[in-house]
């Protein structure tokens, strides 16, 4: 599909996967990630203790900010809010 867009040859960068790692650990997190969002897929372009590549959108926490585009999406823990807790992607 991204191959559509001449984005096939995508592949991230280690210096957003270092700054990921930091991130994810500043944070907290389990995870972190750079992702396109699509109309139908979220694809993943760089990841860090994650091994989803793509993932529907409907099923996404993206769902949730493009749904309003005109508000910031604030969620300070996603393993709480209702819109997320019950997300595979929430751990």
């Amino acid at each position: 599909y991204m191959a559509g867009f001449g984005l096939g040859h995508l592949d991230a960068h280690p210096r957003i996967e270092v700054v990921l790692r930091q991130l994810a650990a500043e944070a907290g997190a389990a995870s972190a990630f750079v992702s396109l969002i699509w109309s139908e897929e979220v694809v993943v372009f760089a990841a860090e203790g994650s091994g989803q590549h793509r993932i529907d959108r409907a099923e996404s926490v993206c769902a949730h900010a493009l749904s309003d585009p005109d508000s910031p999406l604030l969620i300070p823990d996603a393993r709480y809010d209702p819109r997320t807790m019950d997300s595979t992607f929430v751990l």
